[in-house]
């Protein structure tokens, strides 16, 4: 039985009561490998002596229907609003997925409220607009005649470099700029005040080309997070350690690769984590919230299943040779359970059940000081409403005696503020310094960069 030394009481004591109360279930009964692994040596234990409490543990059931993925994201927003009133950072806060697609959905919704996000998207190099700006530029100089990279240079420029989006006449020049030479892209960005000459960014090399455009748009020094700026140089340094690699060798890597290429996450960035539940293993965070916790817990509708079948009714004779077919493929259905394979079915549905039972272990885990679930409402009483993970949350209700089909919300511990004096002094530690030269050779006159390095 391993100690918790990290989360509070509250966070601890309901996951070791939800996870034995499952255990204790028909579930317990159906699967008997499930109380093998989630056994009495499972549970964590409370360091003795420890006044680390005043954990908050709530789960919210959102209607189903149309409305279901909307309310959940409102639900979210509202829930990050009563954290920051009490004292959470965003820096404090994950939001845990089990699918990119949900993870996609809320990272968006929140940046279109203002929030700054970590995820997986946000880290790749191609969702920086700086980032896109270089390379359709180096697109431009590889492929002057390329009109798509024309245009996204142009209006990549007006949006990074002079932060305003094109509007009906601007958007009228840059079509005719398009249509043009290449020559007459660089007069418009001369014009703008940012000399660019195509000759002479031509005779560079593939990384010092990329320094020259950095400095032509002043993108150390007025851009935020160059991070992603000194990461693209940093995978441009390692390409050109091939032999004759050229601007268009980098260019067919780029779209090869770019969208594995990424950043680590900024160290002291005050933003909320929004990544999957698999990503989030081994890690811990002040407060979780866990959405969208009403996927299936047993084999998808339609999903298929290997079975080794018995000699016994499935030989046949060919050409007078007796054959025996030793295996096939069958769509899981629960006939199968009334067949001579029903060992092979309950099997599957167990390593089903088994997988989809850590998934919430380590989503709820992961939390230190608070856990908000989201989920949906269902037809509980019915065979429907028994598949989803949603319902082993309503028998753990159920089994708190807390369960009233007329209520959406459980506070089953109401946490305490943050005490924030010390996470405030914490924060307010400035690990950066000045570097009066750049190491970029185009000279730049100040760059912030983090002590432990560049990123």
């Amino acid at each position: 039985m391993a100690t918790n030394y990290r989360s509070t009481r509250e966070v601890i004591e309901f996951n070791n009561s939800f996870f034995q109360e499952i255990v204790k279930s028909d579930f317990g009964t159906q699967h008997p490998l499930l109380p093998m692994i989630y056994d009495e040596h499972f549970a964590q234990k409370i360091p003795i002596g420890s006044t680390n409490t005043g954990g908050h543990i709530q789960i919210n059931f959102i209607e189903k229907g149309t409305l279901y993925q909307q309310q959940t994201l409102d639900k979210i927003w509202g829930i990050i609003g009563e954290l920051t009133a009490d004292g959470y950072t965003w820096r404090d806060i994950a939001i845990l997925t089990r699918s990119n697609h949900n993870g996609s959905m809320i990272a968006n919704f929140l940046k279109e409220k203002g929030v700054e996000v970590i995820s997986q998207d946000s880290l790749t190099l191609v969702s920086d607009e700086k980032i896109r700006l270089i390379i359709s530029l180096l697109k431009v100089i590889y492929r002057p005649e390329d009109r798509l990279a024309k245009a996204e240079t142009l209006y990549s420029f007006y949006r990074v470099v002079k932060g305003q989006n094109p509007n009906e006449e601007l958007n009228f020049q840059i079509q005719n700029i398009v249509g043009q030479p290449i020559t007459a892209l660089f007069d418009k960005l001369t014009e703008e005040g940012y000399p660019a000459h195509l000759a002479k960014l031509q005779a560079l090399s593939l990384y010092e080309l990329t320094e020259k455009l950095i400095g032509i748009f002043q993108l150390l020094d007025t851009q935020p997070r160059v991070e992603y700026l000194f990461r693209l140089l940093d995978i441009i340094l390692e390409f050109t350690k091939q032999s004759n690699a050229t601007i268009g060798d980098f260019v067919d890597y780029w779209e090869q690769h770019k969208a594995k290429l990424s950043i680590n996450s900024p160290r002291g960035l005050n933003a909320i984590t929004v990544t999957t539940v698999h990503k989030s293993k081994g890690l811990e965070y002040r407060a979780v919230i866990a959405p969208f916790i009403d996927w299936t817990h047993e084999p998808k509708t339609n999903s298929n299943l290997w079975v080794t079948l018995p000699e016994a009714g499935f030989s046949f004779e060919i050409e007078g040779k007796q054959i025996c077919l030793p295996a096939a493929l069958l769509s899981m259905q629960k006939t199968l359970a009334e067949t001579s394979i029903a060992p092979q079915y309950h099997s599957e549905m167990q390593k089903t059940f088994i997988e989809n039972l850590n998934i919430l272990y380590v989503s709820f885990t992961r939390a230190v000081n608070r856990l908000y679930i989201i989920t949906k409402t269902a037809d509980f009483d019915k065979d429907a409403g028994k598949k989803n993970v949603n319902y082993l949350l309503y028998l753990y209700l159920v089994y708190a005696e807390q369960w009233n089909p007329d209520k959406f919300e459980y506070v089953l511990n109401a946490g305490t503020p943050l005490r924030t004096v010390a996470h405030r002094e914490e924060e307010e530690v400035d690990d950066t310094f000045w570097v009066e030269e750049s190491i970029i050779t185009d000279a730049h006159k100040k760059l912030r960069i983090n002590k432990r390095g560049r990123g």
